[in-house]
C-alpha cells in the first residue's frame, strides 16, 4: 500500500466523502475479487490485497463500500470532528 492511497483516504475522511464507520460496523466482511475501486482512495484493488465490503444503511440502494484493508482501518479509527467544530474556514 503506499502514500497515495493512506492521503487519499484521510483527505477524504476529512471532507465527509465516507460515512462514519459506527453506521456499518455489523455489514462487513473480506472479499477477494479482481478488478474493483477502492471506495476510499480511489485506487484499485488487486486480488491477493483483498477488500472489505461494507453496506452501509443510507436508505436507498448505494451499492456497498469497497476499501483496502488500511483504507479500511483509516476509515474505522479517523473520525473527523463535525463541520460546525473545524473553525473557521481560511481566508483567500
Amino acid at each position: 500500500m503506499n502514500q497515495t492511497c493512506i492521503a487519499k483516504t484521510l483527505a477524504k475522511l476529512r471532507d465527509g466523502g465516507l460515512p462514519t464507520a459506527t453506521s456499518a460496523a455489523d455489514n462487513m466482511f473480506l472479499q477477494s475479487i479482481n478488478g474493483t475501486v477502492c471506495s476510499a482512495c480511489g485506487e484499485p484493488i488487486k486480488r491477493l490485497q483483498g477488500f472489505y465490503s461494507v453496506r452501509v444503511e443510507r436508505g436507498d440502494l448505494t451499492p456497498p463500500l469497497r476499501l483496502h484493508p488500511v483504507c479500511h482501518d483509516l476509515w474505522v479509527t479517523f473520525q473527523p470532528a463535525p463541520v460546525a467544530d473545524r473553525g473557521p474556514s481560511p481566508s483567500p
